[in-house]
């Protein structure tokens, strides 16, 4: 998640200081961003299994960094970006913003895994053979769970980044650390 974590938070970093839009906005793009990221990278990536897919997602966070050294005009290079935006300086408003985000969050998650959809996927996860044979295109779900991360990995980046009020390679490598 560390690639996708990174576009979420650039992105919604990127647009908040070249444009000054609202951060929800900023947010929203973040998470498009990240989605973006995500079905590019798991196009590829999921036809592979087991430690394949491991490095396939760790060359993603390798050219992340370069990117954000090659295009440093725009994302401040290794030294970072400052956000012109943050959520609040009272640390006990970022605390309901955070808490407030991770309420929403588990509701979406507990009501997908309580959905058809969410069944399928647990099945697919399970035994993607067994699926397959009772109809399901276990890629297609495959890929829909991977949007589904990538939208919550991009948004979870965008907030870290809101939060800092800075974003940075190290902030987000420390981040998918802590993860």
């Amino acid at each position: 998640p560390t690639f996708l974590i990174g576009l979420g938070a650039y992105g919604a970093a990127m647009l908040d200081s070249l444009t000054g839009l609202p951060i929800p906005v900023c947010l929203l793009f973040g998470v498009v961003c990240a989605i973006a990221g995500g079905l590019l990278l798991a196009l590829p990536a999921l036809r592979l299994s087991g430690p394949y897919f491991g490095l396939v997602t760790l060359v993603a966070v390798l050219l992340l960094q370069n990117a954000i050294v090659i295009f440093a005009h725009w994302t401040g290079g290794e030294i970072g970006m400052t956000v012109p935006d943050i959520l609040s300086i009272d640390s006990t408003v970022n605390y309901w913003y955070a808490l407030g985000f991770l309420v929403i969050c588990a509701i979406i998650l507990f009501g997908l895994s309580r959905s058809t959809l969410g069944l399928i996927l647990q099945a697919c996860g399970q035994d993607k053979i067994e699926a397959a044979a009772l109809g399901f295109n276990v890629t297609k779900h495959k890929l829909a769970a991977f949007c589904v991360s990538a939208g919550f990995s991009g948004l979870a980046g965008g907030m870290v980044i809101f939060y800092q009020g800075t974003a940075s390679v190290d902030t987000v490598i420390d981040l998918s650390i802590a993860v």
